[in-house]
């Protein structure tokens, strides 16, 4: 599974670069901020993608030959649903202890109803996408040449830094991030952990809806 240096560095390079750009956009409406997102994150998959091609073998280089797409859809659906259940009976024993869970796990969602589409649009396909191929395709990938447990320490901390706030600790992202890592290397197919992390967001998003007063 280990990932050549050369797409690594390349990848890196350009992913920060595009990366970079966003502080240069001006902030505007939901809307206009979710659409350049998506775009900047849609152009750094293809850039990974680029860099794989180019210098390895392509989709193959994070398990995503054509003849495993098939296998690593209906095993994402697994993973997938196990989770879901997983979730529901957590929440289920939080509301029997009392403590409001969808309250727990309420966050604001855009008020407009494009700005709210295009947050869930971009959140549960763009993102995921994106984020997936670089943090794991590319971080874990690369530094799995020096066993898992490096692998899975270098690619969480890559994955919690952009998330972290001045009050709290990205909890969430912190197990998503152990989460996708060891279904990427049980798995060694990158659509499994696509899969969860963006049925992840989109349930995260469906809760705080539903938690909203």
């Amino acid at each position: 599974m280990a990932l050549r240096p050369a797409i690594f560095w390349a990848g890196l390079s350009g992913v920060l670069a595009l990366e970079g750009m966003t502080f240069f956009i001006p902030r505007g409406t939901v809307a206009v901020d979710m659409t350049a997102l998506g775009t900047v994150r849609l152009a750094q998959a293809a850039w990974v993608m680029g860099m794989a091609w180019c210098l390895g073998n392509g989709a193959p280089s994070f398990g995503l030959a054509r003849v495993n797409l098939l296998p690593g859809f209906k095993r994402g659906a697994l993973w997938c649903l196990f989770f879901a259940l997983v979730a529901g009976i957590g929440i289920l024993v939080l509301h029997l202890l009392g403590l409001a869970p969808l309250r727990m796990l309420h966050s604001r969602l855009p008020e407009s109803t494009l700005g709210l589409a295009l947050f869930i649009f971009v959140g549960t396909f763009i993102a995921p996408l994106a984020e997936e191929l670089f943090f794991r395709g590319l971080v874990y990938g690369y530094f799995r040449r020096w066993g898992i447990p490096a692998a899975l320490l270098v690619s969480i901390v890559f994955f919690v830094l952009p998330h972290m706030g001045a009050s709290r600790i990205p909890f969430t992202q912190m197990v998503g991030g152990v989460v996708f890592a060891l279904a990427y290397e049980k798995e060694k197919n990158l659509l499994v952990p696509i899969m969860i992390h963006a049925s992840g967001n989109f349930a995260l998003f469906a809760l705080a809806w539903l938690g909203a007063p």
